[in-house]
């Protein structure tokens, strides 16, 4: 039993299968924070919103890029052209109504559904 890699020596697709397990398990939880916290989203349509528009010299982010390659929902429709409207697609995306955009609305308090807030799909 002595010997720096024991269990692998014995047993390698044992612990191939247990490393294989807990990357998933690590990638699920991953993805639960970040359906929670939306860190990631955010930062992504800061990062295309100032590269795209803002700064179109600016240096590339390749992670950020592959996160959201054929993440076609980040902004609702199609890219923003000024800063008013990335600012409106943000908050349709972090589940604000467009009746929020209403001039003569009687009630101030913004009107919000959880169930259209958009999250990174798989």
């Amino acid at each position: 039993m002595n010997g720096k890699n024991w269990l692998l020596s014995r047993h390698p697709i044992r612990c191939g299968l247990l490393k294989y397990e807990l990357e998933l398990q690590l990638r699920r939880t991953a993805i639960v924070m970040e359906t929670a916290a939306a860190d990631i989203l955010y930062l992504g349509r800061l990062y295309i919103t100032g590269s795209k528009m803002l700064v179109p010299s600016a240096p590339r982010w390749p992670d950020m890029e592959y996160v959201f390659h054929g993440q076609d929902r980040l902004f609702i429709g199609e890219m923003p052209k000024t800063l008013v409207d990335a600012l409106k697609k943000f908050d349709f995306g972090r589940g604000y109504s467009v009746q929020n955009l209403a001039r003569n609305r009687r009630n101030q308090d913004p009107i919000m559904d959880a169930k259209q807030i958009l999250c990174i799909e798989d």
